[in-house]
């Protein structure tokens, strides 16, 4: 998988915390490929989103949250 500008920084401030031993909880599509937990509405991610899609992740975000808080 590639990664655009925002992903590509995302996945390094994930890289460096997990490598210092913050635990790190990543809402993505669940085709990325970070070792860490990950939780997201959608399986596979796709461009460009459509009308409604970043209220459906932002909502699965929140709503995972809510219900089972990091620990």
């Amino acid at each position: 998988m590639t990664y655009g500008g925002t992903e590509l920084m995302v996945a390094g401030l994930i890289r460096g915390l997990t490598a210092r031993g913050v635990k790190v909880w990543l809402f993505s599509a669940g085709d990325s490929t970070l070792a860490v937990p990950q939780y997201g509405h959608f399986l596979n991610s796709f461009w460009p989103p459509d009308k409604f899609s970043e209220n459906l992740h932002l909502s699965y975000a929140f709503t995972r949250l809510r219900e089972q808080p990091p620990t």
